[in-house]
């Protein structure tokens, strides 16, 4: 299904970090029903990094400084993630994990001039009986300074046309991932055939 753009879910907990909504947005993509936050966030850090590194290169154009460096701009091999325990509080590439439960996950980033908190969660119960359920990417943005608000005038339109662009590349990898693990179970399900004599 198609990217849709929408509120932030009232029952997310981006509305209790704490953060001034300056700008505020969020789309929705259909994933599996069984999809779990863990796989969401990490496909997230997976598709993210290259977004979030011409954001960071745009501001630092604009205000001709480059004492910002991402080690996620050096590191961006899926493997680097693997390990990490996506647990509250620790540090994840560009991100700190603010909130993590079952059916959401937030994700922070503080700057100089802007803040961001992009919330991952989902919109029904794996057990409702349905194949597919909503996953919703929610971001807010506050704005610190001046620079702040000289960097969201090109910051803003190229945020709404990179989010649902990074939400799809999100819901494919996790589809394509859980249908090469159902293809590689139902292989290693089949009996061998006996060797031709």
């Amino acid at each position: 299904m198609a990217d849709t753009q929408m509120s932030i879910p009232e029952h997310s907990h981006i509305h209790q970090t704490k953060i001034r909504f300056d700008y505020s947005d969020a789309y929705s993509h259909t994933v599996r029903a069984r999809t779990i936050i863990d796989q969401v966030a990490l496909a997230f850090l997976n598709n993210t990094p290259q977004w979030l590194v011409k954001l960071t290169v745009l501001k630092d154009k604009m205000v001709k400084s480059y004492q910002q460096k991402d080690r996620a701009e050096v590191e961006k091999s899926e493997e680097r993630f693997k390990h990490y325990a996506m647990e509250e509080g620790e540090q994840v590439g560009h991100f700190t994990i603010i909130y993590k439960s079952d059916e959401e996950i937030i994700f922070a980033r503080k700057d100089k001039s802007i803040n961001v908190n992009i919330s991952l969660m989902f919109l029904g119960k794996q057990d409702s009986g349905k194949s597919q359920k909503q996953l919703i990417m929610s971001t807010v943005m506050q704005v610190n300074n001046w620079w702040g608000k000289m960097t969201m005038v090109p910051l803003k339109p190229f945020h709404q046309e990179m989010a649902p662009f990074v939400l799809e590349n999100i819901a494919e990898e996790i589809a394509n991932k859980q249908t090469n693990a159902i293809s590689k179970k139902n292989k290693d399900d089949q009996p061998n055939k006996p060797d031709d004599k």
